[in-house]
């Protein structure tokens, strides 16, 4: 178990709606990157932030054969503009973001066995986190203002 979860629990959170929360994968994702970082100038070993990054990724992964984003609500579209600006790839379809996932998942179970990525992988999260925080403020802030507009 993460920090971060253990926090967010302690906290009195509903774990099954942190988990499809764009900031709490944010800051999973930066934490993340900070766990390799670390890990890079031999400073800790502790990956919790990336398993449960990897957990999460498991259990909302697409199928190939889905052909549309329905059943719970996790943030797939914001999961595809990270994959889209992190990378020379193109997301055509959502078969290509189902196979994405599983690489990332890959990945991100392989740390630390594979030191070649790790620092691709950090640089990765941190592009991902940006864009999970960034379209958070961006779907979530309008609301706000019309809503501070009523009460005025």
């Amino acid at each position: 178990m993460s920090s971060l979860k253990d926090f967010k629990i302690k906290q009195g959170f509903d774990y099954d709606l942190l988990k499809t929360n764009r900031i709490y994968i944010s800051q999973l994702a930066v934490d993340g990157a900070l766990e390799i970082d670390n890990y890079l100038r031999q400073q800790d070993t502790n990956f919790g932030n990336v398993k449960e990054l990897a957990e999460i990724l498991g259990e909302y992964q697409l199928k190939v054969t889905d052909d549309a984003i329905t059943g719970p609500n996790f943030p797939y579209l914001t999961l595809w503009r990270a994959v889209n600006q992190g990378s020379n790839k193109t997301l055509v379809n959502l078969e290509d973001l189902a196979m994405e996932m599983r690489l990332l998942r890959l990945e991100l179970n392989d740390i630390p066995a594979n030191p070649q990525r790790l620092e691709d992988m950090r640089d990765w999260l941190v592009n991902m986190s940006q864009v999970f925080a960034s379209d958070e403020r961006v779907y979530y802030r309008p609301r706000l203002v019309i809503f501070q507009n009523k009460i005025s």
